[in-house]
This record gives C-alpha cells, sequence and structure tokens, in this order.
C-alpha cells in the first residue's frame, strides 16, 4: 500500500511516542508535538512506516526535524535549512540498508511535501547535528 497524507489523531501521535526510543520519547516531551492541531503524517497503514514531522517551541538552527518509521525503527531525519533538498538521517543506517531506506524516505517525502512544497531529498552531505537534549 503507498503513503497517504491523513490526519495525525491524538491515538496516532502517542503511537508516535511510544514507538520511539527514550531519547527520542524525550524530545517529543519538550517539544510542540503533542499540543500542535490539525496536523497530518506521510502513512503507509499497511507496513506501518511513516513520516511525521517533529515541531519545536524555539528553533534549535533552521533545520527541519522528522521522525522516520520503517520496518519497526524510529529513525531521526533533519532537512537542511528547513527547505532541502538536504536530508540527514540521525540514526546509524548500515550501509546495506542504506539504498533501501533513502528510497523510502523520499517515497514519504513525495505525499508529506516540505512546507507544501514537492521536493526530492538528497542524501550523503552532513552537517553537525543539533543536539536533541
Amino acid at each position: 500500500m503507498p503513503y497517504i497524507l491523513d490526519a495525525i489523531s491524538e491515538a496516532d501521535k502517542q503511537r508516535v511516542f511510544d514507538e520511539s526510543d527514550s531519547h527520542k520519547q524525550g524530545w517529543l516531551r519538550g517539544r510542540a508535538f503533542f499540543e500542535v492541531a490539525n496536523r497530518t503524517w506521510a502513512v503507509d497503514r499497511a507496513s506501518g512506516n511513516y513520516l511525521v514531522w517533529v515541531p519545536t517551541y524555539l528553533p534549535r538552527g533552521f533545520d527541519r526535524n522528522y521522525f522516520f518509521r520503517f520496518e519497526g525503527q524510529t529513525y531521526a531525519l533533519r532537512v537542511k535549512n528547513g527547505f532541502g533538498p538536504q536530508v540527514a538521517i540521525d540514526d546509524p543506517v548500515a550501509e546495506v540498508d542504506r539504498e533501501r531506506i533513502e528510497a523510502e524516505i523520499a517515497l514519504a517525502f513525495s505525499v508529506h511535501t516540505l512546507r507544501g512544497s514537492e521536493f526530492t531529498p538528497q542524501f550523503g552531505e552532513t552537517w553537525p547535528a543539533r543536539s536533541l537534549d
């Protein structure tokens, strides 16, 4: 089943929280994740994969943060300067899986878009990550 852009319910938000490791849960608690209304996510309900924006109360740099759930693992993503197209995966990815995961992220972003604009993620470039603490 393909990704669809769908409203994210309170139960969906709780699922994102529950499926995140303790470090990411701490990040969600300190941000506006549960308070932001009328949000959407790109979700493939058949596989359980999703892409969701993780807003912040106060910007820490200009990167835009997302969580991407893929095959039972939640990855933290950053879009450079909030407008792309550079995307960094801030969690370890085995090289054997990298191409497949990047292709799936691109599929999810094709539905989710970035601030309402279509873009094609570019991977590979890295830049210093802001602390998630």
